[in-house]
């Protein structure tokens, strides 16, 4: 059995992988129209090209967080698709 070894910041595209669901979460907001202190949103990101990293994690939230929304590190599972592995991201953000 493999050993489970623990994504950094160093093991991936830094930039690419934080801008990603910085991205995806600043437009499904929009999108959802959460603007008013209090909305909230439930969020589902679905990706096969990234493996969970608390690093970038961290970042994101620190930057919802200035962008005036409060969040905490999403949950995740793993899922099997096509024999690929897809990960699967639960984000609740709320307006502040």
């Amino acid at each position: 059995m493999k050993e489970y070894k623990k994504t950094t910041k160093e093991d991936i595209d830094f930039p690419r992988y934080c801008h990603f669901f910085i991205k995806e979460i600043l437009e499904s907001l929009e999108e959802n129209d959460v603007n008013c202190k209090g909305d909230e949103l439930e969020l589902i990101l679905e990706t096969p090209n990234h493996p969970y990293c608390y690093d970038a994690f961290e970042l994101v939230v620190r930057t919802l967080g200035r962008k005036g929304f409060e969040s905490k590190i999403p949950t995740f599972h793993l899922k099997t698709e096509n024999g690929e592995k897809v990960y699967v991201y639960k984000w609740v953000i709320t307006k502040m």
